[in-house]
This record gives structure tokens, sequence and C-alpha cells, in this order.
């Protein structure tokens, strides 16, 4: 997670990551295992929890996604080059 100083003061960035962090705890089950690097904008630190959640959330499924049908498509090309 990167939270640049154009976001704000360090109380600012630091409230922004500690919601980020919470959010991610919340919701890991539903993640797909691997690395995410989220970049927060300065528009970001005016969000409440709730719609950074939603935001946060939303673009962790369309990740989770690609990453699964990456596996699958890479499993698919596995099992045609073994026939």
């Amino acid at each position: 997670m990167s939270v640049p100083r154009k976001v704000g003061k360090a109380v600012v960035r630091n409230k922004l990551r500690r919601r980020i962090r919470a959010i991610f705890r919340e919701h890991e089950s539903s993640m797909a295992a691997g690395s995410y690097i989220l970049l927060a904008y300065p528009q970001s630190a005016a969000l409440d929890y709730h719609q950074l959640s939603e935001i946060v959330t939303s673009l962790t499924v369309r990740a989770s996604r690609a990453v699964l049908s990456a596996s699958k498509t890479m499993s698919e090309a596995v099992e045609e080059h073994r026939v």
C-alpha cells in the first residue's frame, strides 16, 4: 500500500492506511490469494469509511477474478500441451 504525501499530512495518511487495512481484513476470506498493490490518491482522504470500503472491495473483487481467470487459462494451456 502506498499513501503519498500528496494525500495529506501524516495524521490523514495514517488514518487512510488504517481504514484500508481494516477493509482488507474484513474481506480477506473472499479475496484470491496473492499480492495486492494499492495506491491511494488525494481524493481518497475525503471519502468516509463506507465509500472507501465499497471502492476497495470492488477493486479487490475485480483483481481476484482476473487472478482466477488467468490461473484457469494457464492450467488449460498446460493441459493442452500434455495431450
